[in-house]
């Protein structure tokens, strides 16, 4: 799906996001935030249910807390283990935790949970997005005026064909505590250069998914170390990706955590960096030398696989409106007559 997640400076709220997908229960929901907006930024999520989810672009220690608005692509699907043409599976699945992975003092008391990729099958490394989909741990009254406190984003190591190693991701703030479990979702897929299915209304969808090399780097290297794809597209794909490293293959760096955010994307490569937290207790900036993998997944565009029928619209206002003067105007989708 796409959206646009709103100006927070301008409405200080989540965005609500209904799909037009029909879902039995709640899915789980993937992003990729842009470099719209000069702060550090990632998005967090929340109430996630059959219906749709809240999300809102937060910052983190060392910026204002609001942030501009930001267009950007979501994935949304259900749990388990799904089957993909040519015989192929990826496994979505959530795992509850609150061990975490920081810098410095953080860094003594960090931990890692392991994920297993059970009947999945997998003769390679896939490729992973992760992401966080709750905020039981978030104590800061004030967001989006203030900046999240703890700052949480998901990373992810050790990925290989078995399973993995996931965690809460604090970067370089301290601010904040983890004291509740926070639920990460994953969606692994093996690499493949290009596959096809129709989806629910019958529009044939392409599908890539990359396992990147160890390319990416920090702020301001966006055009330095893009992404390329198996062969072009018609036109830019929808993008999402989550670092799949943290600290390189190695797993020996600066120990600066990060999260990735999209510069752009052609028809032959996306272009992704490592975001950061630049004022807490870490090294100051947002440069990231150690270079990263990416998990990748591309689609020829936006799809369901099972289109959510609508009974009708509503248009509210506040009934005041003067001839030649512009008046607010909020869209309702209903799935039925109430």
């Amino acid at each position: 799906g796409a959206l646009e997640i709103i100006d927070t400076y301008d409405k200080p709220d989540f965005t609500r996001v209904n799909f037009t997908q029909a879902f039995d229960e709640a899915p789980l929901v993937f992003t990729l935030p842009t470099i719209d907006g000069a702060n550090s930024a990632a998005h967090r999520v929340r109430n996630i249910d059959s219906e749709g989810f809240d999300i809102m672009t937060l910052e983190p220690d060392g910026e204002d807390g609001p942030h501009i608005d930001m267009a950007l692509n979501y994935l949304a699907v259900e749990k388990g283990v799904h089957e993909l043409p040519g015989g192929r599976r990826m496994i979505a699945g959530t795992i509850d935790t609150a061990r975490y992975q920081g810098y410095g003092d953080l860094a003594k008391a960090a931990s890692w949970d392991s994920v297993r990729f059970d009947n999945a099958d997998f003769s390679q490394a896939p490729a992973v997005l992760g992401q966080v989909q709750s905020m039981n741990n978030e104590q800061e009254t004030g967001i989006p005026a203030l900046p999240s406190r703890p700052w949480l984003t998901t990373a992810i190591s050790a990925v290989s064909a078995k399973g993995m190693r996931i965690a809460l991701e604090r970067s370089e703030s301290s601010s904040g505590s983890v004291s509740k479990t926070e639920t990460i979702a994953y969606l692994a897929l093996e690499p493949v250069t290009r596959l096809a299915f129709k989806d629910g209304g019958g529009q044939r969808v392409q599908m890539e998914v990359i396992r990147s090399e160890a390319l990416i780097q920090g702020w301001g290297t966006c055009n330095n170390n893009p992404i390329e794809f198996a062969d072009f597209w018609d036109k830019p794909p929808v993008a999402l990706a989550t670092k799949n490293t943290r600290d390189g293959d190695s797993g020996i760096g600066q120990g600066d955590g990060g999260w990735l955010r999209r510069c752009s994307t052609s028809t032959g490569s996306v272009a992704l960096q490592v975001d950061e937290v630049r004022t807490g207790i870490g090294d100051g900036d947002r440069r990231h030398d150690t270079r990263e993998r990416a998990g990748v997944v591309l689609f020829s565009g936006n799809f369901v696989t099972e289109r959510r029928e609508l009974d009708h619209f509503r248009l509210y206002h506040d009934g005041l409106g003067i001839a030649g003067m512009a008046e607010p105007v909020t869209v309702v989708a209903c799935r039925d007559e109430d």
